[in-house]
């Protein structure tokens, strides 16, 4: 009697607990629950950092733009470059935001080979500050970083002007950037329009307009 008891006993142990097949199952089962979860945090969590790194490049874009556009419209004038193809990378203006003494120079000279766009400050040619205002500035030949328009809005670099053409008579700068959120993916654009009220008002002034 107590024999049938302890196999009835038996027997309903095995039906009421769980296989090794079972539990393995289950385990594989929770193992791609907490992988497809996993994979969604991450995902959510990379889309988040792109934007915002897109936001603060962007940012930092519209904030240095803001700077450059203030040295322009303070330009009297710009000056000659040494060749037309230095145009499209590199903008020198005299005499901003003038305090007395010596002369003053801002040079920006965007490099495609470092990507970076940088502001630089001379006094008598010496160069007294210089600062990487962006980095990872993508633009190419096809998309120059200056653009120089006249009164008729002639692009005075693509229609082959000389330099000093292109000093005198030019009377606004469009900015072009091309950057790239980090980490990215996509490359973003912003640009601005800068009118040169001083080169304006002196081809104004001359009467007989040069350009």
């Amino acid at each position: 009697m107590l024999s049938r008891a302890w196999r009835r006993f038996r027997s309903g142990s095995r039906q009421a607990g769980y296989t090794v097949v079972e539990v393995m199952v289950a385990s594989a089962l929770l193992v791609v629950v907490l992988g497809a979860m996993g994979s969604s945090l991450i995902s959510l969590t990379q889309s988040s950092n792109q934007g915002e790194a897109l936001v603060a490049n962007q940012q930092a874009v519209l904030f240095t733009l803001t700077q450059l556009a203030r040295d322009l419209r303070s330009a009297s004038p710009l000056l000659t470059l040494s060749s037309s193809s230095s145009y499209p990378s590199t903008i020198e203006v005299s005499d901003v935001n003038p305090s007395g003494g010596s002369p003053t120079t801002v040079e920006w000279i965007f490099s495609s080979s470092a990507q970076t766009l940088t502001r630089e400050v001379l006094v008598n040619g010496t160069v007294t500050s210089s600062k990487v205002m962006l980095t990872r500035v993508l633009n190419s030949a096809s998309q120059p970083v200056f653009s120089y328009f006249d009164l008729n809005n002639n692009n005075l670099v693509t229609e082959g002007d000389p330099p000093a053409t292109i000093s005198t008579c030019t009377t606004r700068v469009e900015a072009l950037i091309v950057g790239q959120a980090d980490p990215g993916p996509t490359p973003f654009q912003e640009t601005q329009d800068v009118q040169l009220r001083n080169q304006i008002a002196n081809l104004a002034a001359q009467g007989n307009n040069p350009c």
